[in-house]
């Protein structure tokens, strides 16, 4: 196991997740991050991103919440580290947090790692 960090984004780190999702932009994950209900987390190990995970909170007509994750993403250099799984636990954490009843896994582009 690698020693990473995992903390909330900041925006000095957006040029790192844009390198590690082409086709996300500057505008996108500012908009992410002042929403209120939207965050991404990062893994940092050094000076240097190694991956992230972006969730909503999203309200249903009970009054319940989900948390709902938008991307996870980790270096490939850093696949099969427990990165991604550090930074589902993460999200879990914010189950409690706003009184969720499940997390929701809306990404389309999983890809487990073999072991």
């Amino acid at each position: 196991m690698i020693g990473f960090d995992i903390r909330n984004v900041g925006s000095k780190d957006y040029n790192a997740i844009i390198k590690l999702r082409q086709g996300l932009n500057y505008s996108t994950i500012e908009s992410i991050t002042e929403d209120k209900n939207s965050m991404i987390i990062v893994a940092q190990l050094n000076d240097e991103i190694i991956g992230y995970i972006s969730f909503t909170i999203s309200s249903n007509t009970s009054s319940k919440n989900n948390v709902i994750v938008n991307e996870i993403i980790v270096e490939e250099k850093y696949r099969g580290l427990g990165v991604g799984y550090e930074l589902k636990k993460e999200a879990y954490r914010y189950l409690e947090y706003y009184n969720a009843i499940s997390i929701v896994a809306l990404y389309n582009n999983y890809k487990e790692e073999e072991v």
